[in-house]
């Protein structure tokens, strides 16, 4: 059972290197002169719990091979580089209070994006610890740092292979962690104990192989292109005459010169070159084991080894987001347990219910689609709030008197608030069951039987009649000879109010159309027409520069 923890312990380093102690700072390199036998030994102790020597390697890996440090960093920025924010739980049940304070003390504090870094050095190893260092002198005491600890000086309880103990001189097998003193961030990529699950163990064998490839291709560059020699002696030579022309040989490759005996020849024979065969087989090999950790640790080559066509790149691009959420909530699971939970519990007390952080590594939107949802909406009759529409797209609010791209501003006079909306309907409808008195008033002649559009004489649509906007000229300009599709449109909205709802109104239509003699809907649609032609000119019209 872990002690109790004091205030003292909190404020001061516990887990920190010991020159002459267990927990030395230096090491002894694992991956010098590494072969398969001892990379065999490395791995059968790790399963058994000792992973000294194995973390050791790990390190040496990120260290001394240029592709497994790419692909391990950038899996690590994806995370660490990504925005945080602090949440309430799914409910919003958090007390808004206690965001705020994890907002400012730890999300905001200096150490955080280090934290992250430092918690996803599991990825390759498996597990990794972080000393908190707390400030408990201010007024709420909060993580004033976060210090990496090397896993060489932590070890595996040996009964369950399941308790992270730190190595002390007092205890051979270890003490247990002080609550809330460490963040302990342990790998998800597969099932098992934790010192088993880091990529480094996939990637040690591509490591080890890589190493071979590399050695033996610098011994073959280092005599490639060079001629080689042969030395020739009779038979019956003597013993130092063939040491004499052994000398000469490799004298003659860094000297260009030498000394043999008169009866003795040195050829030299010139290689083939021209094919690249051999000095592709060591490249070819050094960049499959490559592709085989690309794999490993980022799920595809196409980010890293090559291109392809877009939609294969987008393909391999959705892999490895997939990997980095999976990263982030595993992170964000991790701070919230250890950091923002005991920072809650010391300040404000036990609670019900926690703020959690979270990154927003979230799938990119297609804009685009987004574009034409929104434009069906709005053409369907949707009110969309125009601040809305901005912050979705990033667009931000023009100021006055600047240039602006695409149509011109609103008329005032054609926007109608809900309120507008409704007595226009409604005085529609007192228009069309004849309870306007002013009928007759609105007939281009004293006969009324003459229109403007009868006569030809109509009115230009950009004209101005009053404070009436064009749009409405246009609606009056239909409405100006009512009377004759008066009765079938008074018809159809007394259907309408009647019906409860969409598909009983669909109904009572289709009976009214088939027991209507007298229903002529040509008229109707031609005056429908004409006010939409009108409307789609005067709209071609203003959209030109």
């Amino acid at each position: 059972m872990p002690k109790p923890v004091t205030s003292k312990d909190l404020g001061r380093e516990i887990a920190g290197p010991t020159i002459t102690g267990v927990r030395s700072p230096y090491r002894s390199s694992q991956a010098a002169g590494i072969t398969p036998e001892r990379l065999g030994a490395i791995v059968r102790a790790a399963d058994d719990g000792d992973v000294e020597a194995y973390v050791t390697l790990a390190e040496e890996m990120e260290e001394r091979d240029g592709h497994y440090a790419s692909v391990i960093e950038s899996r690590k920025l994806e995370v660490s580089g990504a925005p945080w924010d602090v949440e309430s739980d799914d409910e919003g049940r958090a007390k808004e209070e206690h965001v705020r304070a994890v907002r400012d003390d730890i999300l905001k504090g200096d150490g955080f994006e280090g934290l992250v870094k430092d918690l996803l050095d599991a990825t390759a190893k498996g597990y990794s610890i972080c000393e908190i260092i707390w400030d408990t002198k201010a007024k709420r005491w909060r993580p004033d740092e976060y210090k990496w600890r090397t896993q060489r000086w932590f070890m595996w309880d040996i009964e369950t292979l399941s308790e992270l103990r730190i190595i002390t001189e007092k205890t051979p097998h270890g003490e247990s962690l002080l609550p809330h003193k460490y963040v302990v961030h342990t790998s998800h990529i597969r099932s098992g104990p934790s010192f088993r699950a880091g990529l480094g163990r996939i990637a040690s064998i591509a490591f080890m192989a890589k190493s071979f490839t590399v050695k033996d291709w610098l011994a073959f560059v280092e005599v490639y292109g060079m001629p080689i020699r042969i030395g020739k002696y009779p038979e019956g030579a003597l013993d130092d005459d063939i040491d004499a022309l052994e000398k000469a040989v490799h004298d003659i490759g860094t000297d260009a010169g030498g000394v043999i005996p008169a009866n003795m020849a040195i050829e030299l024979l010139q290689p083939v070159t021209g094919s690249g065969n051999a000095a592709d087989l060591f490249r070819n090999k050094a960049d499959w084991w490559d592709k085989q950790v690309s794999k490993a640790v980022l799920g595809q080559t196409m980010t890293t080894d090559e291109g392809a066509s877009l939609s294969q790149s987008q393909t391999h691009a959705d892999t490895l987001r997939k990997r980095v959420q999976a990263d982030a909530r595993a992170v964000a699971r991790t701070i919230n347990r250890y950091v923002v939970r005991p920072y809650i519990d010391l300040n404000f007390g036990p609670q019900e219910y926690y703020p959690r952080l979270r990154a927003q590594i979230d799938d990119p939107e297609d804009q685009e689609a987004k574009s034409r949802t929104v434009k069906v909406l709005v053409d369907a009759g949707m009110r969309i709030p125009a601040a809305w529409a901005r912050n979705e797209f990033g667009i931000p609010d023009p100021e006055e008197d600047e240039e602006i791209l695409g149509g011109s501003p609103l008329d005032e006079s054609t926007t109608r608030t809900p309120e507008e909306a409704e007595a226009a309907r409604k005085a529609f409808e007192d228009r069309m069951s004849g309870k306007d008195g002013d009928e007759g008033e609105e007939d281009g002649d004293e006969d009324g039987d003459e229109t403007d559009e009868d006569n030809g004489d109509s009115p230009d649509l950009n004209a101005s009649r009053g404070n009436k906007s064009v749009i409405d000229q246009i609606v009056d300009e239909a409405l100006a000879d009512w009377e004759p599709v008066a009765s079938d449109v008074a018809a159809v909205l007394e259907l309408a109010a009647r019906a409860t709802s969409f598909e009983s109104l669909k109904a009572e239509l289709r009976r009214f159309a088939d027991g209507s003699e007298d229903l002529n809907e040509s008229d109707f649609v031609r005056r429908l027409a004409v006010a939409t032609f009108k409307s789609r000119g005067l709209g071609d019209a203003t959209d030109d520069p």
